[in-house]
């Protein structure tokens, strides 16, 4: 063990931590509550240099290090990159991540049944081939498909639906090569029932296992969505999501090979599935929680992630995302992380050594937010999936780039009026107040949240249905 951790958006105990970082942030000077239906209260966090910098001192603070970041709203910035279309924002990214030492993974989560997160990563492969070199390339792809929570049960009767879900993580894999896989799982999806009493076994490969041993052997890394803020319960949750059987059989697989205990530092429905200082629809950025952890803070957060730790040695952690209210300054115990102003000419591969603050800058921002909606709609697992942010981000390439690509510019287009959100439509139901399914009534999440006139914001949405 080392004194340091190193995150992914994601949190564990002994020598490294990663967080999985979502496009989106809330913008503490817009708004004081964590509203995700007003889109004026976020911004894109890695569209611009000062944004990027920000985001790099975030991953570097001290003891708290990120050395892997799962990059969303990737995918229509990559998918022409066959044709030479290399996207220059994508790059400067790439490059000042391993600048830093910092792995990035490309996200895709569309969570549907058709699993189309299998043909999504084929195009992180071929941008590196078409527009990567040996520093600025993605390291791998990360996979949140949340499919399976819904069809798990009935055990039995589902059964060829959850072997189709293990044949399309496997062909995912295949497509994902020579990228590393992550995939993000439920911890309850190895039973039937939460209770964790009655196994959901099945033969898949020739194997009789539960559904999360066979996920673990066909993904290289794995983030269990524990969805709790007790360090008891996590630690419970976490063994029962087959802890054991991963170190006995994945363990140092690969250099990559990793067991990931997510947190989640975005608003839900109950305080005790987020270290975020109020919940869903609160009025006030911090209420009280008798059900959870109750030190909602950042500091309560690396608490329990170090109690983990001790507890379970090979399980790394994870946060539930950059931007929810970790590095925004949402309150004085949630600090922001600013890169320090410049003072010289940077290096060729700079150390940013960040700054904490209990706010905002006292200066007006150097840049205007972009109007385009970019919020985090949050689905949790069984009780508490969660979705991802969309947004229309606009390219400010480096004055300075590595590389020398061809930019993509943006198309016209039109909405998808085939489009569907859960089963309503894009066009005809965005200023309805028409809930997307029971669960989305529960969760609060309206279909006008999701569906703005925008087309391309609708066909983000179309597979970003994410952790």
């Amino acid at each position: 063990k080392t004194s340091k951790r190193q995150l992914n958006l994601m949190v564990t105990s002994p020598t490294i931590s990663h967080f999985i970082y979502f496009h989106s942030g809330f913008d503490k000077d817009k708004c004081d509550v964590y509203e995700k239906s007003k889109y004026e209260c976020f911004h894109h966090m890695w569209n611009t240099t000062e944004s990027r910098a920000n985001l790099w001192s975030a991953c570097q603070v001290e003891g708290r290090e990120i050395d892997r970041i799962f990059l969303s709203k990737v995918k229509y910035r990559i998918e022409r990159a066959d044709s030479g279309n290399c996207d220059v924002i994508i790059l400067d990214t790439l490059q000042e991540a391993h600048d830093r030492n910092i792995k990035i993974y490309a996200l895709f989560a569309t969570s549907n049944a058709n699993f189309s997160e299998k043909n999504h990563v084929i195009d992180a492969v071929k941008f590196n081939q078409h527009c990567g070199n040996e520093t600025a390339k993605f390291d791998g792809v990360a996979v949140n498909n949340e499919y399976f929570t819904s069809i798990k049960k009935p055990c039995i009767e589902n059964r060829a639906m959850h072997l189709q879900l293990l044949d399309n993580l496997e062909l995912t894999r295949t497509n994902a090569y020579p990228l590393p896989l992550h995939f993000s799982v439920g911890w309850h999806w190895g039973w039937c029932s939460v209770s964790g009493n009655d196994p959901l076994e099945m033969e898949w490969g020739g194997h009789t296992r539960n559904a999360l041993q066979h996920m673990f052997n066909i993904a290289d890394s794995v983030d269990v969505q524990v969805s709790h803020t007790k360090s008891s319960e996590m630690i419970y949750r976490t063994q029962k999501a087959d802890y054991q059987y991963w170190v006995n059989t994945q363990k140092g697989k690969t250099d990559t090979a990793a067991y990931y205990v997510l947190a989640y530092c975005n608003p839900a429905v109950s305080c005790k599935y987020s270290f975020s200082p109020h919940i869903i629809g609160s009025s006030t950025p911090t209420d009280t929680c008798s059900a959870g952890y109750n030190d909602r803070t950042e500091a309560g957060m690396w608490n329990r992630f170090d109690c983990i730790g001790n507890a379970l040695p090979y399980a790394r952690g994870g946060i539930h995302f950059i931007g929810g209210v970790y590095s925004t300054g949402i309150i004085d115990t949630w600090p922001k992380y600013f890169a320090p102003p410049k003072t010289s000419s940077p290096s060729s591969a700079p150390s940013i050594k960040p700054s904490m603050f209990s706010s905002g800058p006292s200066s007006a921002p150097s840049s205007v937010p972009s109007t385009t909606p970019s919020f985090e709609p949050t689905k949790q697992l069984s009780t508490e999936p969660s979705t991802e942010p969309s947004s229309n981000p606009t390219s400010n390439p480096s004055s300075n780039p590595s590389l020398n690509p061809s930019k993509m510019s943006p198309s016209s287009c039109i909405d998808d009026k085939d489009f569907k959100f859960n089963g309503k439509s894009c066009t005809t139901d965005k200023f309805k107040k028409k809930y997307c399914k029971q669960w989305d009534k529960k969760m609060g999440k309206l279909v006008k949240n999701y569906c703005k006139a925008s087309c391309e914001f609708c066909k983000e949405k179309k597979w970003q249905v994410m952790i």
